[in-house]
């Protein structure tokens, strides 16, 4: 027979021990292994046999703490997990449902605009669609779908700050802050007349009642012009600041200013003289 290895001497030094007072005292791992083996090979006494017996059922508790311990934390970790998963469906549910309620308050403004603000109503109508795709959005956009494309005037380069129609059938005039005056065909959309040289911001458009002259009303002047040709007529002076309004008389002789120098003022529509100045007003 082979003579023991060291390590084996060490085994058998370990196994002559006294019979173990603490867990610590009990051998384990590579010692162990050696020792079980050395006992099978040889047979041992049975004090030795009885402490190899308790080293291997330490390291088997040990083992078996140690499967527990692993189950558990398995176990938590499951729990966590499915608590995320939890807790993340809840989160998506919520904002589906808020994303839901407010594409549905879109469609419902979309639904009161249709006939007030076409161009605003299809606006909120996809937004409705953006954010949810509810029942509720989809009919709106459908609603929007069907209605007739609208005309845009498109030509100033500022704020348009008035309008008016003309007696004569599809005519349009508009002034704006760009300090010019645009007479469009509202059939095509493209502009007639253009009328020019005016002072500052026009702020009121008028027509006459047979539709042939214009009043404006801007910056520091009011003026009549010739509705086909937009060439100026007569300028109605008087007013010491801005005109904001101007406006003819249903029989068409008479036209009225207001402005912010506090007066409102008459004049002959003809001749653009003055009939008379309304004071009395403090702003």
């Amino acid at each position: 027979m082979a003579a023991p290895t060291d390590r084996s001497a060490a085994v058998r030094a370990a196994l002559r021990t006294p019979t173990p007072r603490y867990p610590g005292d009990l051998l384990a791992g590579t010692a162990l292994a050696e020792g079980i083996d050395l006992s099978r090979e040889h047979g041992l006494p049975d004090d030795i046999a009885g402490f190899l017996t308790a080293s291997r059922q330490r390291q088997e508790a040990i083992a078996q703490r140690r499967r527990r311990v692993i189950t558990v934390l398995a176990t938590l970790l499951v729990l966590a997990l499915l608590a995320g998963a939890g807790a993340l469906w809840q989160w998506q549910t919520a904002v589906a449902q808020r994303a839901a309620a407010l594409s549905r308050r879109l469609a419902t403004e979309s639904g009161t605009l249709i006939n007030v603000n076409p161009d605003l109503s299809s606006l909120l109508a996809v937004q409705a669609y953006r954010t949810s795709r509810t029942p509720e959005a989809l009919a709106s956009l459908r609603t929007d779908a069907y209605l007739p494309p609208g005309r845009r005037l498109l030509g100033h380069s500022d704020a348009v700050n008035s309008v008016a129609f003309s007696s004569k059938s599809h005519t349009l005039a508009t002034g704006s802050s760009d300090g010019t005056v645009r007479v469009w065909d509202t059939d095509s959309g493209k502009t007639r007349t253009r009328l020019r040289g005016l002072s500052g911001e026009v702020n009121s458009v008028a027509f006459s009642p047979d539709g042939a002259t214009i009043a404006t009303g801007s910056s520091y002047s009011a003026w009549l012009w010739d509705a086909d040709t937009g060439k100026p007529r007569t300028p109605l002076t008087g007013h010491t600041d801005t005109v904001f309004s101007v406006v003819f008389s249903p029989d068409g002789h008479t036209v009225a200013t207001a402005g912010a120098d506090g007066t409102a003022r008459l004049w002959d529509a003809a001749t653009g003289k003055p009939r008379a100045k309304l004071a009395g007003h403090t702003a």
